[in-house]
């Protein structure tokens, strides 16, 4: 939960930029990564091919206004 530190930003609005956030990583930008948000907290699903890509898909998502957490479930193929 939220613990008032973080902007009053709604889920909706964080979802959007952290997938627009995955643009800047030319790795990230043709993967699909399901995104999903409850109060603040992130949580990234799907596959990558490197660590490298999975670290950059977290990035991301900590960069987005109103994050409080990051759920990194995201699996390299391998």
């Amino acid at each position: 939960m939220a613990t008032g530190l973080a902007p009053n930003v709604s889920s909706s609005e964080i979802k959007a930029k952290v997938e627009n956030g995955f643009a800047r990583y030319a790795n990230l930008e043709n993967r699909k990564i399901h995104v999903d948000v409850k109060d603040g907290v992130v949580t990234l699903n799907g596959n990558v091919a490197t660590y490298t890509e999975r670290h950059e898909a977290e990035q991301a998502a900590w960069a987005s206004p109103g994050v409080v957490d990051v759920a990194n479930q995201l699996i390299v193929d391998d």
